[in-house]
């Protein structure tokens, strides 16, 4: 991850072009520095993403030895959240905090996920 740690230069347009291109290509070696991208459907390798708005709405996506900026932010859309409240249902987390990414809990101690 060394390499990763000093940002490349910037991305041309042809390379953001590409990571919005709808045939989906591998995307390699570029940084993105307060961009919007939707990850579904690409695969991402040795990348960067500063301050950007990462969004997924299904699990078809890769990053492989990417950096990602905590200050990155992630919308996850459709039936991604599913996946997130079925993962934390056994986890104990507050719902005044993790709101919408745990699953909701009826009276009778059953969950409800997705409906």
């Amino acid at each position: 991850m060394s390499g990763l740690l000093t940002p490349p230069y910037p991305p041309s347009q042809n390379a953001l072009a590409a990571a919005h291109n709808p045939l989906r290509p591998d995307v390699k070696g570029q940084w993105f520095n307060g961009a919007r991208l939707e990850l579904d459907g690409y695969t991402f390798t040795r990348c960067r993403f500063d301050n950007c708005e990462l969004g997924i709405s299904t699990p078809q996506f890769r990053l492989v030895d990417c950096w990602v900026d905590p200050n990155c932010r992630i919308f996850y859309r459709g039936n991604t959240i599913n996946v997130i409240q079925l993962f934390t249902n056994s986890l104990g987390l507050d719902p005044k905090v993790w709101g919408g990414f745990i699953p909701r809990r009826n009276p009778d101690g059953t969950i409800s996920i997705g409906g």
